[in-house]
């Protein structure tokens, strides 16, 4: 745990660093989807059943270590939620993004409302 808590740390600051490369709607959703995938697998990691074993060990033993990983646990969880959600409301629009950047005129036409 102790080398755990600076990793989730880390990750999430290395995360929160990091912009969109490019720009407009089309980056944007790339950019949600590489922190989704990025914060996916530090979640996943944290799920594991050593994991979660060795949480309930530390506390049961009442651990000192524990309250700095549980806040930066749940600031995980909170980042991951919203970099899921993004990429789910994004995607749907994804399509009427790629035919407004990419599309000829007539696709453009039939995009617009």
């Amino acid at each position: 745990l102790e080398d755990w808590t600076p990793a989730i740390a880390a990750t999430l600051d290395a995360q929160t660093a990091k912009r969109p490369i490019g720009r407009g709607p089309l980056a944007e959703i790339d950019f949600w989807r590489a922190r989704a995938a990025a914060l996916s697998t530090l979640c996943e990691q944290l799920q594991t059943p050593n994991s979660r074993r060795m949480v309930e060990v530390l506390e049961r033993c009442d651990s000192q270590l524990l309250p700095a990983f549980h806040t930066q646990y749940s600031e995980l969880e909170k980042r991951y939620v919203e970099a899921k959600d993004n990429v789910k409301f994004l995607t749907t629009l994804e399509r009427h993004f790629k035919n407004l950047s990419n599309g000829a005129l007539p696709q453009i036409l039939e995009t617009l409302p």
